[in-house]
């Protein structure tokens, strides 16, 4: 029997309830795994709840977060919507299901998404069955046809796959028109009204951690629908987040101001830009690191852990982890070192008592 691998980063929610339905409608045509390339202490709790109420299954009876290393081989591998690459883990077939992560939403945010796995693992497993009997080789190229009437992806499925897109599709503006919204009440609180922000912040965000500072004004395509931050993040005025897919930040990463942070791009051939069309890639930025006032981070870039960006660059290509790199195009101009150790400004030196 196949065994299909629900892949999201922290194997705590969506690709849980995914492992949770796949065993209860398509046991008979997979055997359903889920997996993270990071691990939460729990399943998601808002998801255990949800998953119970709806098809009373407690998925803590046999489920917990595991990572990609503890799986078998993998003939199938699905991503949940969180662009996540899974270099280790071999397979005959890859799929996105471009799913929002639910995490810190409403409860009918769960069950929206609940009704959405279901939906695509009934849709998958009939897929699935649709090949017995024949001699597999279109599977083995990659390849398990949708029926007829339903289209191979949606323009909202392409968000996180890296295809060509029109973001002006109707399903894709509709739900964005509502993010942006709420992102304008947000730039419109007052500097009296923080817990008001961080609990907007909660909702607006895919994830975001404790201690984290946003300074309004803050500029989001989605509205943070697809950002992804850490803890005690800071960022300073007119961030800008151009998150039509995913972007990561790790703990205590500050931006100054004016940063610019762009997932999406668009044909250089002026045919397709003519018609609109439009390709995503998720951005990566390490723990503790630091991105100086105007710098400008291009879609598909990671940055390293503790590295520093310096005022003005444009990042066109990764960064590796604690170095200082400026420029256009930005460049590693040396490693943080000793000399760093001893002083924080010229010659000022670091009391280290302090640290």
């Amino acid at each position: 029997m196949l065994k299909v691998a629900f892949i999201c980063v922290h194997n705590s929610c969506r690709s849980q309830m995914a492992e949770a339905l796949g065993r209860k409608y398509a046991a008979e045509v997979f055997e359903s795994y889920s997996a993270g390339t990071m691990t939460k202490p729990q399943i998601n709790q808002d998801a255990v709840r949800i998953i119970k109420e709806l098809y009373g299954i407690d998925m803590e009876k046999d489920q917990y977060p595991k990572l990609i290393d503890e799986l078998p081989e993998i003939d199938v591998v699905i991503t949940m919507g969180c662009n996540v690459q899974c270099p280790s883990l071999p397979c005959r077939y890859r799929e996105d299901w471009g799913l929002d992560d639910p995490s810190g939403k409403s409860d009918q945010e769960f069950v929206s998404v609940a009704e959405e796995i279901e939906e695509k693992v009934r849709n998958l497993a009939e897929r699935i069955k649709n090949l017995e009997g024949e001699s597999q080789e279109t599977f083995i190229n990659g390849n398990i046809p949708y029926k007829e009437e339903k289209t191979i992806s949606t323009m909202k499925e392409k968000l996180h796959t890296g295809e060509l897109y029109l973001p002006g599709d109707d399903e894709i503006v509709e739900v964005q028109t509502k993010r942006l919204d709420r992102l304008y009440d947000y730039n419109m609180t007052r500097p009296t009204e923080g817990e008001k922000r961080t609990e907007m912040l909660k909702e607006m965000f895919a994830e975001i951690g404790e201690g984290c500072y946003i300074e309004p004004p803050l500029h989001a395509n989605m509205g943070g629908a697809y950002v992804h931050f850490g803890k005690n993040v800071y960022a300073n005025f007119n961030l800008t987040l151009v998150d039509d897919t995913h972007i990561y930040v790790g703990d205590y990463t500050m931006f100054g101001p004016n940063v610019t942070v762009a997932t999406a791009g668009h044909p250089i051939l002026p045919e397709l830009r003519e018609k609109l069309y439009q390709y995503n890639m998720s951005v990566h930025i390490g723990r503790n690191c630091w991105i100086g006032a105007g710098a400008l981070i291009m879609p598909g870039v990671t940055i390293g852990d503790n590295t520093v960006i310096g005022a003005g660059s444009v990042v066109t290509k990764d960064i590796p982890a604690n170095v200082v790199a400026v420029g256009n195009p930005c460049r590693v101009l040396r490693e943080i070192g000793e000399h760093d150790r001893e002083y924080y400004f010229k010659d000022r030196k670091i009391d280290h008592d302090i640290i």
